[in-house]
């Protein structure tokens, strides 16, 4: 994608002159502008006219430019759609340093961009490196007996709550994973909660266990009525 860099000349009012350029996405929305689309890519340099997609959507995706001034007013370009029938197959990266956090089988790694963790098959997690709490396990932390009765409460009824809803030891761990990955953000967003969100994702972690080394589904092959 590339645009006409914003005109701040024109502007006799300071407050209407150039913040952000904002970098628009979306599978839903044939019309989609910021703030009410999300922007995949945002710039505050008024000379930055271009942008690369480097991981398209596959299916139909509707993308624009918005110009955001200083008083939040908003100038956005014209909506171009776009059609991608097959996923791409990614072996050519660049050195751009955007690193994201990887995952599989229990063990995390960052990678210094996307690219190369599509290209080493491995499954994005969330960007940025991989958070203190999983890239350090040993991290010392204290928490009083009340959080951590209180803490092992809310495991055990979560715990409860999907052996109730699921049979299969795999979704089980899927959705795990996924309340362990929000977790994580919070992590990084409130760290006053350091401690507690330790707790509870050792505690999820030693739920995962169980699942990972049950024989049960295994053990039911071989039985014969």
């Amino acid at each position: 994608m590339s645009w006409s860099r914003f005109n701040n000349d024109n502007k006799n009012d300071s407050s209407d002159f150039f913040k952000y350029y904002k970098i628009i996405r979306s599978t839903t929305n044939v019309d989609p502008v910021y703030p009410e689309d999300w922007a995949i890519k945002y710039y505050d340099n008024i000379d930055s006219l271009k942008y690369t997609d480097n991981y398209p959507k596959t299916g139909i995706s509707y993308y624009r430019v918005c110009t955001i001034t200083k008083s939040e007013i908003r100038h956005c370009s014209n909506v171009v759609k776009l059609n991608i029938e097959k996923e791409n197959q990614w072996t050519i990266c660049t050195y751009e340093y955007e690193p994201v956090c990887w995952y599989v089988n229990g063990q995390y790694k960052t990678f210094s961009n996307k690219c190369n963790l599509l290209n080493d098959k491995a499954y994005y997690k969330y960007s940025w490196k991989c958070k203190t709490i999983i890239d350090n396990n040993k991290n010392t932390f204290w928490l009083s007996n009340s959080l951590q009765i209180k803490s092992k409460g809310i495991i055990n009824r979560f715990i409860k709550n999907i052996e109730s809803r699921w049979f299969s030891n795999e979704k089980k761990l899927e959705v795990i994973d996924s309340i362990i990955d929000k977790l994580i953000v919070l992590w990084e967003d409130k760290p006053k909660l350091n401690n507690i969100l330790k707790y509870l994702i050792d505690l999820l972690k030693e739920k995962k266990d169980k699942y990972e080394n049950d024989f049960s589904e295994i053990e039911d092959i071989f039985n014969i009525n």
